[in-house]
């Protein structure tokens, strides 16, 4: 049996909850059950923490609600991820990173002022891509908001799932092509 972390935070079941709804009821739960306290409980406070953790990521909470309402549910089909825009983080990523290396070992000051141009186009395009996310965010913000409850079709609450988690990981691509050049 899958435990509930709806249950677990006394969340109804939902496909979007607001991140301060889940901070909430996770601190309200906790000042009870956290191991510091001489009441405190370990494991409760354990299952709190995963809680949270599943719940506050949408891709995460997403599944694990279809997980909770269609019991062996498998999904049919996965949606096609947006290659055009994976490509662009990749490659926006893969330049980052070549031209951080690029600065790291120029041994003269010409050699980094050529390259200050490239990485200031480099930078634009990362920025770009940022703001291209959060579009995307709002547009699965949007989509997700928009679930019955309860689920009606859970091979549409997957497929968003899907795209979540998608997103995450050209989002923490960019961040991380972002940190590689943000001081140069």
């Amino acid at each position: 049996m899958t435990c509930d972390h709806f249950a677990e935070l006394g969340i109804a079941r939902r496909a979007w909850l607001d991140a301060e709804e889940i901070k909430f009821r996770h601190h309200t739960l906790m000042a009870d059950s956290h191991p510091d306290k001489s009441s405190g409980d370990t494991p409760r406070a354990t299952r709190l923490n995963a809680a949270r953790g599943v719940l506050e990521n949408s891709a995460l909470r997403l599944r694990h609600l279809v997980e909770l309402e269609f019991p062996g549910f498998s999904p049919i089909e996965k949606p096609q991820p947006n290659w055009d825009l994976f490509s662009r983080a990749g490659e926006a990523s893969r330049l980052a990173s070549e031209l951080a290396a690029k600065n790291a070992t120029a041994t003269n000051a010409l050699t980094k002022a050529l390259l200050q141009g490239h990485i200031a186009k480099a930078k634009l395009a990362l920025l770009d891509l940022r703001n291209e996310f959060d579009l995307f965010t709002q547009d699965l913000a949007k989509r997700t908001r928009s679930l019955p409850t309860p689920l009606l079709e859970p091979q549409i609450a997957s497929n968003l799932a899907e795209e979540w988690t998608f997103l995450q990981r050209m989002q923490a691509t960019v961040h991380n092509a972002s940190a590689d050049i943000a001081s140069l």
